[in-house]
Parts: structure tokens; C-alpha cells; sequence
């Protein structure tokens, strides 16, 4: 859902699934545990405090602002570049069903004209025949 405020028309699905991506990256309240396994309250608590004894004065939500920005920019022209491939293939598609279809229809061409020379032939050796056998003037 959602509209375009630049185009005024409704998000595509490769817009919004960056814009998914991109939202993604700003939330900071991310889950810790991707891996699906579940840890009790106690486990799950030493493990934060383990972690945040490690990570104190290590790393900072200002630090990693310009790799988040880093990231939208990168997500963006993968975007971008992923939608150029699309455009370019559809092309590539259309160019080639294109001449197919006029080789196709260069062949039957030649065929009907190969055709069509081989009757007009056959017409005029009959009528030189003809008009040669019946004619007296080459003394018979």
C-alpha cells in the first residue's frame, strides 16, 4: 500500500519492498534470535547481559547511522539496476518473438514467390511452344 509522492501513483512491488528493506534497517528493535530456537527467560537474559558487557562503549547508534545510510543507498541501486535487467530482458524478448516472426514470414514469402515464378515459367514455355509449333512462318 501507499502512494508515490513523487509519481502520485501506487508503490510498486519492487518500490515497496525496498522501502520494506529500508524500514527494516531503521528498526532497532530487531530480533535477536533469527536462528528460530527458543531460550528460556534466564538464558535469554544472560545472554543480553554478556552481550552488552561486550559491546559497552564499542559501538554506538551514531556510529552506525552512516552505514544504515550506506545501506538504503546500496539497497537503492541494487534496486534500480535489478529493475534496468527487468527492462532490458523484456526488450531482449520482444526484439527476438519480432524476428522469429519475420523470418517466419520471410520464408513463406520466398516460398509463395518461388512458387509463383515456377507457374508464370511453365505458363510462358507452353504459349512459346504452342506459338512456335503452330506457326507456318519457320516453314512448316
Amino acid at each position: 500500500g501507499g502512494v508515490d509522492e513523487e509519481t502520485g501513483h501506487v508503490y510498486t512491488y519492487a518500490k515497496r519492498d525496498l522501502l520494506n528493506e529500508e524500514a527494516a534497517i531503521d528498526n532497532k528493535n530487531g530480533n535477536n534470535n533469527k536462528n528460530g530456537s527458543r531460550l528460556d527467560s534466564n538464558t535469554y537474559q544472560s545472554s543480553i547481559e554478556e552481550l552488552s558487557k561486550l559491546l559497552v562503549n564499542q559501538v554506538e547508534d551514531a556510529d552506525l547511522h552512516q552505514t544504515r545510510d550506506q545501506i538504503k543507498v546500496l539497497n537503492a541501486k541494487t534496486s534500480d539496476i535489478m529493475t534496468e535487467i527487468q527492462t532490458r530482458m523484456t526488450r531482449i524478448r520482444a526484439h527476438e518473438h519480432g524476428a522469429r516472426r519475420n523470418s517466419a514470414n520471410m520464408a513463406w514469402s520466398s516460398k509463395v514467390k518461388t512458387l509463383v515464378f515456377a507457374v508464370i515459367s511453365g505458363f510462358q514455355v507452353y504459349t512459346m511452344r504452342k506459338w512456335l509449333l503452330s506457326n507456318s512462318l519457320l516453314g512448316r
